[in-house]
């Protein structure tokens, strides 16, 4: 049965609009100005907010002063509130206005409360919504779509109105069916009792439901929003069985019931099912234990029903012992037997030494017998705590006695004397004793060749004789006296004597006042004149204009002493000899521009909505200005006009004119598109005395001057209305408007598609705003048109030996696949056979009859199955018809070619070998080379004792070795080897290193330094070179000639030296080379061969020679250190060569320091340390020369403490970064150069970064583990850091990423990686802030690891807080790609390392656009893995979980805080069972749910 029912639907739809209510919004008015504007439906008492993006210099005005509003403001947050009670009304408004600096994002943490105290809830207002104009919700007032755009239903207006015909069911262009009534029968079957049902019914309308089991068995059946609910209030059950469950009657067709929800009598969940939309079916599933780990585990049971048992602990099912039993014999227990055998014992008593009651003695020996002495010593002898004392005794004019009482027998002696020039020493003790005693000018020096004593006792020890005195004091010092067992004996010395008690002492100089010729000593009591001045105090020299003697000031020209001259632009009175600019400047080089803004660039009036001129722009009179003093062209200039919401308008003004009366009235016309509510503008020219009249007057403005201001408002708010309109005014304009009066945005080009001023394009296809070349070939080339593509080649029966086998010669079989080659990979190509056997990782490469799926094609397209695109040694690599060809003889087969197709020749088919046969198509292994490459010699340095060694190499080097004879080799330092990492051996005269991962790149040059400490052979000469390219080839080396050593020499002592070779001073039996005597070269131990000439000559070069440290400075912020100790340490001393080019100084912890100029540096950085680093800013590019002599490093040990430090580097030579921070060990963790790349401390494997050498000059950051000691070693001449440095060349589609790192104070360090795509060599990685380039790099090798990084020093002026962002240069590609990671910058910052890289995987191509949701999962049905992604638009707290139909969680994917993007999730539900689960996904306000069934 079928029936109709009338339908009629009255809609009432309300439009959305832009909605003000409770915001607040920000308007740039010019200058740094801002208003910010607010809409409120209640009164305002109180208000705070943050600016973003922004500094806050003031805030004041607006409706918020006006009502008495105290406003406060910080650089970022401003308050307002009234102390009176007074609040500002409901409405909108300008709220404030704003004085920033920089330009703000927006507005947050907004707090505005009402007269009661309650917080009114506002947001800011960003101004957007939609901009769509066919959408119901248009607003032609905001400035960006925000995606909220509505639109009407289909076959409906936005009001609602049905715009097609009405069926008889009253639906809009309705088929009539929808208001049929059916009845439909819902079918069931079920071993197990029913309950309780509930289910929705969806396609139709729900009238009702009646009939079927469910009435017949006394169920209440109900119905509503098109849901069914059945059940008992008897208890009754609906049987197992099956027939009709109920029956449906609905409006409409296609009725499908979802959601059913069914519960057996004990109310549990029965998993039911649904068929063919209407049919029911429930299976009772088999119980038991389903848990694997128990004992009585079912493997048929389908559901839980608590049944399972287990195991005790540390049992099994058959309770077997499974765990260890310990010394009780428990099974699983903990009890151990202690180090005394003792199960659960305690151990060694406390204070015992030993399981036997011993203890330790002093020396910590346990059972020991050694005791302490009186003197508190382990086990001594009682006499490490006495004393002897040295003093003196009787003094004639010239001697004196020196006494010693001494406990203990001495056996030797030292010490000082200061104030006398001692002569000799005689009698006493020591010569009682027969001891030598040797004297110098003050020191004294006694001991036995025999083995005597002086004895224990109290006596004149020696008479020392002396001639002179040159102190006011005799002192001893510096003692030594050393006991019969050769320790040093404790001692006290005597009081000094005061020469003035034994002789005439005064002022012997005779350049003194107060000089005597008869005296015994001088005693320090000489005056001396002043400078310029004699001893009577008359002047030696002329006066200056100050009066002073010697004096250097002079009159200048204005008759000053000591002036400076008139100011610039000035006379000596004052007047100004210049012409004066706009702004007033005396001589300044300001000008109006032709916005009349005194230096401006023009740009204020690019837009005009207004114009100010004398008449000649037209417009009515806006105010007549009286004035007087007219002189030369009279000028509207700075104006300010503003509409009535505090918007700035922009104005262009008028011609000059000139004026010749005095007084005058001068009309001001205005001619404006848009209402004015205020006002001002500058006059030049002339002097203001008033202004009236004019539109301004007429509308009540109230209107304010000064000499050169007008300024006009309303206090009333009324406006002065709009008199104009813009347009373009230019004829010869494509936009020509002749209603417009005034002129502004002129087009004057029609666009491709012919619209005046549009900015469409033609394409390289020369299609209108068209995609450009879209269409793919064959061959992978972009083109127009299909018809562009060249042909794609036709192959047929392809040859393996003459088409196939040349390709792999050239191409792969000399660099890698060949048998034995390091590169193979397993696959040998030099024949057709090996081909065939293919590789024993991936088995056979090649599928006769199928190259689509042939791994040798995959590897040779640009997205390989695995590795990288072969060959090896692209780009470029094969063209697409070399591998179309390749493609064809895999499809017809992969033939051999002794099928006839053609005869195999055996022979060398490298054309690099020097037996290569063109004639051969399979390789027989008997290529043989020439050498490949050239051992040679660079410079030699005897002095510092390093030789250069040179490699120039055909192909990449992977391990070498040589002999290297004529020196004594110490080690080895620099070049390529140390570059690539390479581990280098040693063994007497033989050298050779192995690749640990890098190749020593062809044609590499400096191969490394070595050092040596002697010259052994009068030739240095290479022999026995063998050298290993990458790919196995070995060859021996061409060998440079010998070098010839100047001179020759064997060793000294008793058996003498060669001719021109003499002894060295030290004695330790070098001989040294006759000419170095006198030669002004350093002669001390550091001398090549250890030569210390000190004792012949003293020319100059004895050691203790000053060095000129020269430190080349770049304009901004340099890391600067100095490996010197200047004699004035003093920071004007240090830096005095770069003078006022250099301007501030900051150190770690000793302060800073500004160069004001004429007054010198200041602040409290006084002086510098060698050990410390210093951050200097210069504005100027500058060399600074530091003078001192060189810091011994051994004696010079740097603190450090756990954390970040500034350290200097002190070694006079560049040292390789490891040796350089030896004594420190794994405490040091990271180091970071200025901009010559950083370094991690990775352990065992070592030091490894950009950053390999330590340079003199340069500073470090050094962050260590804990405290330590820093001492450096000293290097024998290392090559410097520049050239080992890694530069970043950037292509020309990245060059705007070229920037200076001196332009930024701070620094920090971020290890990325890329993990969206492919990389390869030559990318590069940068870091942005605000669109500039803060730091590059390209990609790096990390061996520890096997995979690639790039380390990037970001610089910033910003210690901590700036954000930000990444882009990717992919080389292959010639492309660009935004990551939509970013990074907070905090100074000193280390993100990431080899091992745990900041990943770069979120291209923003991929982010946009997005919105909530949940995509669907796939499979669905699923056993057991299943797989979705989420997607957020915005940053926030993301939860995703998994509920089962009676909603208890089962499984929670994500809960945490997510960056906005799309995440993919991963789904194992391997532990549940059967049936139907739901994901729900939280994320803020947004909810949803996705039904998935799990069937297993």
């Amino acid at each position: 049965m079928t029936f109709f029912k009338a339908v009629f639907y009255f809609i009432i739809l309300v439009l959305p609009t832009h909605v003000f209510a409770n915001t607040l919004s920000l308007t740039d008015i010019g200058d740094d100005t801002w208003n910010v504007k607010y809409f409120s439906d209640a009164e305002i008492a109180g208000f705070q907010f943050n600016v973003d993006g922004a500094t806050v210099n003031s805030a004041s005005g607006g409706d918020a002063a006006e009502n008495g509003f105290m406003i406060s403001s910080s650089s970022i947050t401003v308050l307002g509130f009234s102390l009176t009670g007074s609040t500002i009304p409901s409405g909108e408004g300008i709220l404030l206005v704003l004085d920033l600096s920089g330009i703000p994002t927006g507005l947050s943490g907004i707090i505005v409360s009402d007269p009661s105290g309650a917080g009114i809830d506002f947001t800011y207002d960003d101004g957007s919504g939609c901009m769509e104009a066919s959408a119901c919700n248009y607003d032609s007032n905001v400035t960006q779509d925000d995606g909220s755009c509505e639109y009407p239903e289909t076959n409906y207006d936005c009001n609602g109105n049905c715009i097609e015909e009405l069926d008889e069911c009253g639906v809009c262009n309705g088929d009539g069916a929808s208001c049929a009534i059916y009845m439909v029968d819902v079918l069931f079957n079920s071993d197990t009792d029913i309950a309780g049902f509930q289910f929705n019914v969806a396609n139709v309308d729900l009238i009702g439901a009646s009939g079927g089991e469910a009435e017949a068995n006394g169920f209440m059946v109900s119905t509503g929003n098109n849901t069914v609910l059945g059940f008992s209030l008897t208890g009754s059950v609906i049987p197992a069985g099956s027939g009709i469950f109920t029956t449906l009657e609905v409006e409409g067709t296609g009725a499908c019931i979802s959601g059913l929800i069914l519960s057996d009598s004990s109310g549990n969940a029965l998993d039911a099912t649904i068929d063919d939309c209407l049919n029911i079916h429930y299976t009772t599933p088999i119980p038991g234990c389903t848990d694997e780990l128990a004992c009585n585990y079912n493997a048929d049971a389908e559901t839980d029903d608590g049944s399972c048992e287990y195991p005790e602990d540390n049992y099994d099912c058959d309770g077997n012992c499974i765990a260890e039993l310990d010394c009780t014999g428990e099974c699983g227990g903990s009890t151990i037997f202690d180090e005394c055998g003792v199960c659960g014992g305690s151990g060694i008593p406390l204070g015992e030494c030993d399981c036997n009651g011993n203890v330790d003695d002093c020396a910590g020996d346990c059972g020991g017998s050694a005791v302490e002495d009186d003197c508190g010593v382990c086990d001594g002898d009682g006499t490490s705590c006495l004393f002897v004392t040295l003093s003196f005794g009787a003094v004639t004019e010239s001697s004196v006695e020196m006494w010693l009482d001494n406990p203990l027998e001495v056996a030797g002696f030292q010490f000082n004397i200061s104030g006398l020039n001692i002569t000799g020493a005689s009698g006493g003790t020591t010569e009682e004793n027969d001891f030598m005693v040797s004297t110098s000018s003050n020191t004294v020096l006694g001991f036995s060749l025999s083995g005597a004593v002086i004895p224990i006792g109290n006596a004149v020890l020696t008479n020392l004789t002396f001639d002179s005195i040159s102190g006011v004091e005799i002192c001893l010092s510096n003692a030594v006296i050393s006991s019969t067992t050769g320790s040093g004996i404790n001692y006290e010395l005597g009081p000094c004597l005061n020469p003035s008690d034994y002789f005439n002492g005064g002022c012997i100089d005779e350049e003194a006042c107060n000089y005597e010729s008869d005296l015994d000593f001088d005693d320090g009591s000489c005056n001396y004149p002043e400078e310029n001045f004699d001893c009577e105090g008359n002047c030696l020299l002329e006066y200056d204009c100050a009066g002073e003697c010697g004096g250097g000031l002079e009159l200048d020209e204005c008759g000053v002493c000591g002036g400076g001259g008139p100011a610039e632009n000035y006379d000596c009175e004052g007047n100004c000899m210049a012409e004066i600019d706009c702004a007033g400047e005396c001589g300044g080089g300001l000008d109006l521009d032709e916005c009349g803004i005194c230096g401006g660039d023009g740009s204020s009036c690019d837009n005009p909505q207004a114009t100010l001129s004398f008449g000649d722009l037209g417009g009515d009179v806006l105010l007549q200005v009286n004035y007087i003093d007219p002189v030369g062209d009279v000028c509207i200039a700075n104006p300010v006009l503003s509409d009535p919401i505090g918007e700035g308008v922009q104005v262009l003004l008028g011609a000059c004119t000139t004026l010749n009366e005095s007084p005058g009235i001068l009309d001001i016309h205005l001619n404006s598109a848009v209402d004015i509510a205020g006002f001002q503008f500058n006059l030049t020219g002339l002097t203001i005395t008033g202004a009236s009249g004019g539109n301004a007057e007429a509308n009540g403005f109230m209107i304010s001057t000064s000499a050169s201001t007008v300024i006009g408002f309303s206090l009333t708010g009324s406006t002065i209305d709009s008199n104009g309109s813009v347009g373009c005014m230019d004829e010869s304009a494509c936009n020509y408007d002749p209603d417009a009066t005034i002129s502004g945005g002129c087009q004057y080009e029609f666009d491709c598609s012919g619209i005046c001023g549009g900015l469409a394009e033609e394409d390289e296809c020369g299609v209108c705003n068209g995609p450009g070349t879209d269409i793919e070939c064959w061959d992978g080339e972009l083109v127009c048109n299909a018809e562009n593509c060249s042909d794609e080649p036709i192959f047929t029966d392809v040859d393996y030996l003459t088409e196939i086998q040349p390709i792999f010669n050239a191409n792969c079989t000399y660099y890698c696949h060949t048998n034995g080659g390091p590169y193979q990979g397993g696959l040998d190509l030099t024949s057709y056979d090996n081909l065939m056997l293919g590789t024993s990782d991936h088995g056979p490469v090649i599928i006769p009859g199928d190259s689509e799926n042939s791994i040798l094609i995959q590897k040779l397209g640009d997205e390989p199955p695995f590795g990288d695109q072969m060959p090896q040694n692209g780009p470029p690599y094969l063209d697409a018809y070399t591998i179309a060809l390749i493609s064809a003889w895999i499809d017809e087969g992969a033939l051999p070619s002794d099928d006839g197709n053609g005869e195999e020749v055996l022979g060398c088919t490298d054309s690099n070998a020097e037996n290569y046969n063109p004639d051969a198509n399979t390789d027989d292994g008997t290529c043989t080379y020439a050498p490949l490459g050239e051992l040679t010699f660079g410079s030699i340095d005897y002095e510092n004792g390093t030789l250069e060694i040179n490699l120039d190499c055909e192909y990449a080097v992977s391990s070498f070795v040589f002999d290297l004879t004529g020196i004594n080799i110490t080690g080895n330092y620099g070049g390529t080897t140390e570059a690539a990492g390479f581990g280098i051996t040693i063994e007497v005269s033989t050298v050779s290193g192995n690749s640990t991962g890098d190749n020593i790149p062809a044609n590499s040059g400096l191969l490394m330094i070595v050092t040596f400490d002697a010259v052994t052979e009068d030739e240095i000469c290479f022999s026995n070179s063998n050298i290993t390219t990458f790919v196995g080839i070995e060859y021996e080396a061409i060998l440079d000639d010998c070098i010839i050593v100047d001179g020759g020499g064997t060793t000294g002592g008793e058996g003498g030296c060669d001719t021109g070779y003499v002894d060295d001073c030290s004695g330790d039996g070098d001989c040294c080379p006759e000419s170095w005597i006198g030669d002004g070269f350093v002669d001390c131990e550091d001398q090549p061969n250890g030569c210390d000439l000190t004792c012949y000559d003293n020319d100059g070069g004895d050691c203790a020679t000053t060095n000129d440290l020269s430190i080349h400075l770049i304009s901004g912020w340099n890391w600067i250190s100095f490996n010197v100790n200047p004699e004035d340490a003093s920071l004007s001393s240090i830096l005095g060569s770069v003078g006022d080019d250099a301007t501030f100084i900051s150190s770690q912890s000793s302060g800073t320091a500004q160069n004001y100029g004429d007054y010198g540096w200041y602040g409290g950085l006084t002086e510098l340390d060698p050990a410390q680093m210093y951050k200097l800013q210069m504005t100027a590019a500058a060399d600074l020369v530091i003078t001192g002599m060189p810091v011994d490093v051994a004696s010079t040990p740097i603190s450090l403490i756990a954390g970040w430090n500034w350290i200097g580097y002190l070694p006079q030579n560049a040292g390789a970064l490891g040796e350089a921070l030896a004594s420190v060990g794994e405490l040091a963790t990271f180091i970071s150069s200025q901009s010559a790349g950083t370094a991690q401390n990775y352990g065992d494997y070592g030091w490894y970064g950009g950053l390999a050498t330590l340079e003199p000059g340069n500073g470090y950051l050094l962050d260590m583990s804990g405290p330590g000691e820093l001492v450096y070693p000293e290097f024998n001449g290392l090559a410097r850091l520049d050239e080992n440095k890694r530069e970043v060349i950037l292509a020309e589609t990245i060059s705007e990423w070229n920037f200076n790192y001196a332009d930024y104070r701070y620094i920090g360090t971020i290890t990325a990686s890329i993990d969206s795509r492919k990389d390869f060599d030559g990318d590069v990685v940068a870091v942005f802030a605000d669109d500039q380039c803060r730091g590059i790099a390209e990609r790096m090798y990390f061996p520890f690891d096997d995979r690639y990084m790039y380390i990037i020093q970001a610089y910033s002026n910003i210690a901590e807080g700036e954000e930000m962002t990444f882009k990717y240069y992919d080389s292959a590609r010639d492309e660009v790609i935004e990551f939509g990671e970013t990074i907070s910058f905090n100074s000193n910052m280390v993100v990431g390392d080899g091992f745990n890289t900041f990943s770069l995987s979120r291209e923003v191509s991929d982010l946009q656009p997005m919105a909530y949701g949940i995509s669907e999962a796939y499979p669905n049905p699923f056993n057991p893995v299943t797989s979705f992604s989420y997607s957020i638009p915005e940053d926030g707290l993301v939860q995703v979980a998994v509920y089962d139909i009676n909603g208890r969680m089962v499984s929670e994917l994500v809960n945490g805080y997510r960056s906005a993007g799309s995440y993919p999730v991963v789904w194992d539900a391997n532990e549940l069972s059967s049936g139907v689960y739901l994901v729900n996904m939280i994320a803020g306000e947004f909810t949803t749910v996705q039904k998935i069934m799990l069937i297993k």
